[in-house]
């Protein structure tokens, strides 16, 4: 009783990174005998909960695990893919990215424009485009959710780094 999973479903299968798994909601176990089927509710949901999702333990929060304090120099990272490939992703969006090495749950990553040169021969210089949050990694990609946001054009291949790391 009180355990938490998350339901979830099959998604898109990224060519190279592997199977995207899409959240539906999150399930609370009210009671749990043993010889008997458990009795759960939902207590959040993303999307239609269907016969067949399959449930995943949530990782509890590490107690007193604090903030992230900024690094530099950290991890390089893209973005892999978006759910529902909005036009204009914004706050509380997710976005897969590929794993980076020692990226952790907690983690904030900025997603950014490199420099560049315009079509008119002008340096452009690198610019954030928004902060995200890692909220789960796996050996293939995390999942990060987008907490601040300055410009537009998060796309499949954006730029990120890892800006801030968990203690």
């Amino acid at each position: 009783a009180g355990a938490r999973y998350v339901a979830v479903r099959p998604g898109p299968l990224l060519e190279g990174f592997g199977q995207v798994i899409v959240p539906t909601g999150v399930i609370v176990v009210d009671r749990a005998q043993p010889g008997q089927a458990a009795e759960a509710h939902l207590v959040a949901r993303f999307e239609p909960v269907q016969i067949g999702d399959q449930l995943v333990p949530i990782d509890p929060s590490p107690a007193g695990a604090g903030r992230p304090s900024a690094v530099s120099g950290g991890a390089e990272t893209f973005v892999l893919w978006m759910k529902s490939e909005p036009v204009l992703p914004s706050l509380q969006s997710y976005v897969v990215v590929a794993a980076a090495p020692g990226m952790k749950a907690g983690d904030q990553i900025s997603l950014y424009r490199p420099r560049r040169m315009s079509p008119y021969g002008v340096l452009l210089p690198e610019s954030e485009i928004a902060v995200a949050q890692i909220v789960r990694v796996t050996a293939q990609g995390a999942t990060a959710l987008l907490i601040d946001q300055s410009y537009a054009g998060i796309e499949q291949g954006t730029h990120a780094r890892v800006t801030a790391k968990m203690p």
